[in-house]
């Protein structure tokens, strides 16, 4: 049997750190995932640091946790697959269609080497209403339509469906990611 994982992406941060207690308070995760580039100016007060204290006053220790600084989700995705192993569980605390970018993105990671086999992913569903309903679209089809390797975003040539994601996700979420 592996390790359980919960992963929580930044951004809407209320109902993930809402669905993270309820995951945490079932007793089975054994680490805490966070996610989300953070420009180190931009650190406090960020989304990414409103879950890490939430998460901590709840009561998880900090060698519980593991902050992985991934741009967007496919650079989560391969820093997941550093870190997990065959029989590892994710449990993405997200909405129904980022979760679903996820699994296109993880399947893609296998495909290339570079996400371990066998891991079960799961979701941790929050609501999902207009705003991520859009993002989620554009991510999916983003996902779904590239055949590319994956790879960091440094080492990526910025496409339109970069630019257009980037700018809906500034106007959703604003500039604390």
């Amino acid at each position: 049997m592996g390790l359980e994982y919960l992963v929580i992406p930044t951004g809407w941060e209320d109902p993930r750190i809402k669905r993270a207690k309820k995951e945490l308070d079932k007793d089975y995760i054994d680490n805490v995932v966070i996610t989300g580039y953070v420009n180190r100016e931009k650190l406090v007060g960020s989304n990414r640091q409103k879950i890490y204290k939430a998460i901590r006053e709840h009561g998880v220790k900090p060698s519980k946790m593991r902050i992985l600084d991934g741009i967007d989700s496919e650079e989560d995705v391969l820093y997941l697959g550093r870190i997990l192993n065959q029989k590892d569980t994710l449990y993405f605390d997200t909405f129904p269609l980022h979760y679903l970018e996820y699994k296109t993105l993880i399947n893609k990671a296998i495909r290339d080497g570079k996400f371990p086999k066998g891991v079960n992913v799961k979701i941790a569903s929050i609501g999902q209403g207009k705003m991520e309903l859009v993002y989620g679209i554009l991510g999916l089809l983003e996902e779904v339509f590239k055949r590319r390797r994956l790879d960091y975003k440094k080492n990526r040539r910025e496409d339109n469906w970069d630019k257009i994601k980037q700018k809906i996700r500034r106007l959703m979420l604003g500039n604390k990611y």
